[in-house]
């Protein structure tokens, strides 16, 4: 044990430039980052092989769209059956059965593939969108239930550098499996590994029952949860009302914004590729190199700020005030691109805007869990990474369409609406800290005399 504890000590000391690790915590939250990496990583195999898959079916772009608002309708009865489960698996096995269902749906994909069943690539890319949502948030569930919030807002960061350096590992990987394999074998790999998180999980949920470290200890972890579904906490609480709100309104921006710089891809490829004899392939080839080079810059500089700003920031302005740096970030983005509305400009906003989205933002929507109970942090949670995120994916996609076709908007008229949200974003901060506020902070205990008098 003394061994044991002077190895935990020392890679705290290793950790101290990313963010204070406390004796005993290390090999936990070492961990724990392994983990969100791993998790990580296989997504984004299964979403570089999602491309190679829908782009085999005729009409995949138009049919992905369709995808995304049948992912929403489709979320409902999926959280609420989640919700079931909690209410009758413990943590540690609900973890595993959900991780489950979903290595065993990678394997039935494979062999309907092989088998060559219709419109494959639709209900693949209709399962990786439910997957992200879920399995990142369960994880984050998991975190938010295993640590108090003084312990979530010092950890947090660290844990999201795994997150972040997933993100980057996933494609490359994807890539080299894809060529030197094929597409539907990345399948089988992100299966595997995911296998590896469960028996992950496992090994720490039991050295943190042994420590008797629990972060809610109201609710021991050994036991399902209550009754309550998860939409049901969200209607029923404003603090989470407003958290799904924010996710919404979160979602339209960034996905308005992904609009607005597809839309400048496309263009400037068409124009870089007008007179070249082969220009379907010109354009295809300017779109993925120039995609290539954004996904790698928003994804290092996420690593770089997860690594070295988010803990700091956290640390300096804490949870409620760093809410309002994310929105702040868009909002000089959005106004910059509607100011000079060329590609370069679209392309640098988008890649500071993802970059601190991937790295505070998702550590600030993680923390605000912290001081709920096990029931929100498990279906309240689900609900709102899933259903809600969805939700902002229909609502901005109904925006774009009614932008191009009623309103005929071009880069500056989706900018001003982008700007519009980002004030919702603001004012859902405002909303958010003073609950947060009122939640976070530990009713006093009356003194003696009062109570006494009280009675």
């Amino acid at each position: 044990m003394q061994e044991e504890n002077r190895s935990s000590d020392l890679l705290g000391r290793i950790l101290g430039p990313f963010t204070k690790v406390k004796p005993g915590e290390a090999v936990n939250v070492l961990l724990m980052t392994f983990n969100i990496f791993l998790i990580l990583a296989a997504y984004y195999m299964l979403k570089s092989a999602r491309e190679g898959i829908l782009s085999l079916e005729p009409r995949g772009a138009e049919l992905a769209s369709y995808g995304s608002a049948f992912m929403a309708v489709l979320l409902i009865p999926i959280v609420r059956g989640y919700g079931a489960l909690t209410e009758r698996y413990p943590r540690r096995k609900l973890i595993a059965v959900i991780t489950s269902i979903f290595i065993v749906n990678l394997a039935l994909f494979f062999v309907f593939a092989k088998i060559g069943l219709p419109y494959l690539g639709l209900a693949y890319f209709i399962w990786v969108g439910i997957f992200s949502n879920m399995i990142i948030a369960q994880f984050w569930a998991y975190a938010n239930d295993i640590y108090n919030p003084e312990q979530g807002e010092r950890l947090f960061p660290l844990i999201q550098v795994g997150q972040s350096a997933g993100a980057i590992l996933g494609p490359l990987a994807a890539s080299f499996v894809a060529t030197a394999i094929n597409v539907w074998f990345l399948l089988l790999v992100a299966a595997a590994i995911l296998g590896g998180c469960i028996l992950l999980n496992t090994w720490v949920d039991r050295r943190q029952v042994a420590a008797g470290c629990e972060g809610d200890a109201q609710r021991p972890a050994a036991q399902p949860l209550g009754k309550h579904g998860g939409f049901q906490l969200v209607w029923k609480h404003n603090y989470l009302l407003y958290i799904a709100l924010l996710i919404l309104v979160l979602n339209v921006v960034n996905t308005t914004g992904e609009y607005l710089l597809r839309s400048s891809v496309y263009d400037a490829a068409r124009t870089a590729a007008q007179g070249a004899e082969q220009s379907v392939e010109a354009i295809q080839n300017f779109s993925v190199s120039f995609y290539s080079r954004f996904y790698f810059w928003v994804n290092s500089l996420g690593l770089l700020f997860q690594a070295f700003l988010v803990s700091r920031i956290l640390k300096v302005f804490g949870v409620r005030k760093a809410l309002f740096i994310p929105p702040l970030v868009a909002l000089t983005g959005y106004s910059a691109i509607a100011i000079v509305p060329i590609l370069a400009v679209v392309r640098a906003a988008k890649i500071f805007d993802n970059s601190q989205d991937y790295s505070l933002m998702n550590t600030l929507r993680s923390a605000l869990y912290l001081p709920t109970t096990r029931e929100v942090k498990y279906k309240a949670k689900q609900a709102i990474d899933t259903f809600f995120v969805r939700l902002g994916d229909v609502l901005s996609a109904l925006l774009v369409a009614a932008g191009i076709h009623l309103f005929a908007f071009g880069t500056r008229g989706f900018s001003a609406m982008a700007i519009g949200f980002v004030v919702m974003w603001l004012l859902l901060a405002i909303a958010i800290g003073r609950e947060h506020r009122r939640i976070a902070t530990p009713t006093p205990k009356p003194e003696p005399q009062a109570a006494e008098a009280a009675v």
